[in-house]
C-alpha cells in the first residue's frame, strides 16, 4: 500500500480510484471529526467487501471500533463507490497515541454530558 501522506494531494477521489492506486483509508472532507475516516480492503486493484469507518465515537455509539460496512451497500447503492467525494486520510491511525487520546477525550466529555443531563433531570423532577 502507498504511503497515505505521500498519495495526499488535496483532490478528490472515489473509493474505486483510490483502491486502483492502492490508497487504504479516506474520509470525506465535511465530516466534522478530523480522525473520522475510511479504510477499504484492495483485492485485485479494486475494492474489497469491507469498508471499515474509524471514529472516536464508534465505541460510545456503536459498542465497537472500527464499524464494518460491506462495500456493496455503502452507502447503499455500489454506483457510490465511483462518486469523487473522498480525500486521502493522512491522519493519526486507530493505534497511535494521538488517536487513542481523542478517543479517550471523546469518552470523558460525553461521560460529562451525560452527568450533566441526568442532574438536569434530577433538578426538574
Amino acid at each position: 500500500m502507498r504511503d497515505q501522506a505521500a498519495a495526499n494531494t488535496g483532490k478528490l477521489v472515489s473509493i474505486n480510484q483510490a483502491a486502483a492506486r492502492g490508497i487504504v483509508r479516506l474520509r470525506k472532507p465535511q465530516w466534522a471529526q478530523p480522525l473520522d475516516h475510511i479504510k477499504i480492503d484492495i483485492v485485485d486493484g479494486a475494492p474489497g467487501p469491507w469498508v471499515r469507518v474509524f471514529s472516536p465515537t464508534n465505541r460510545m455509539v456503536n459498542g465497537r471500533d472500527p464499524v464494518e460496512m460491506l462495500t456493496c451497500v455503502w452507502p447503499i447503492q455500489p454506483a457510490s463507490l465511483d462518486c469523487v467525494e473522498f480525500e486521502v486520510y493522512g491522519g493519526p491511525l486507530p493505534d497511535s497515541d494521538a488517536y487513542k487520546e481523542a478517543v479517550a477525550r471523546t469518552e470523558r466529555e460525553w461521560a460529562a454530558r451525560e452527568e450533566r443531563l441526568a442532574s438536569n433531570v434530577e433538578a426538574n423532577g
